[in-house]
């Protein structure tokens, strides 16, 4: 029972600690750093372009260059969501995994960002299924620890293997500097998906 109250009181502390920095930029010149920061790369030529390719089952992954969190997240990619809006859709939902749980935004909402790659299944799959399964678990809470054999909680790569799981996805699980073993957000570009769009954005000037 101690135990578990421990174990209960370390998960807050991570969860608390992980939320914060994931919203911290920080900026080598002038050195400051800001807390829940705005601005970012990505413009509307760029949103236009992702629009246009972007369809439904599709993995996205972005990066923020300057947030805390990122030393935290191997490789270059730090966040993953798939897209669960109709063929056609303007602005089609993408449905992800954030500090708050498992919710729907839209894709103008999600491409807040500096850098974004388009992924596209090479894997049959049922899209009834994969939608119930993402249905379903909006509202989950995040998984600040991390665990992949605890599906009541959900990390962001974490919600792309369970949508997908039973499929060959080509998904491959490493360990972290946790210790836990995870999928990390660069380990989907080697699965088994196509990369249909990438927007890299050069440095800031400072």
């Amino acid at each position: 029972m101690l135990f578990t109250k421990l174990q209960q009181i370390i998960y807050y502390l991570q969860k608390k600690i992980l939320t914060v920095l994931g919203d911290l930029k920080s900026y080598s010149w002038p050195c400051w750093v800001i807390y829940d920061a705005e601005g970012y790369k990505l413009k509307g030529d760029d949103f236009d372009q992702i629009t246009l390719k972007l369809q439904p089952g599709d993995v996205l992954l972005r990066r923020f260059d300057a947030y805390l969190d990122n030393g935290f997240i191997p490789g270059f990619w730090n966040h993953a969501g798939i897209c669960t809006g109709a063929k056609g859709d303007v602005n089609p939902e993408i449905t992800h995994a954030v500090a708050e749980g498992v919710i729907k935004e839209t894709l103008f909402d999600f491409c807040h960002a500096d850098h974004i790659v388009i992924l596209r299944p090479n894997f049959t799959y049922d899209k009834k299924i994969v939608k119930n399964r993402l249905d379903s678990a909006i509202g989950r809470p995040y998984d600040f620890d991390f665990d992949f054999t605890n599906g009541d909680r959900l990390s962001c790569t974490e919600l792309i293997a369970y949508a997908f799981n039973t499929y060959d996805h080509g998904i491959v699980q490493t360990p972290s500097w946790l210790g836990r073993i995870i999928v990390k957000p660069d380990s989907l570009l080697s699965a088994n998906f196509t990369k249909i769009l990438e927007i890299k954005k050069p440095p800031f000037d400072t």
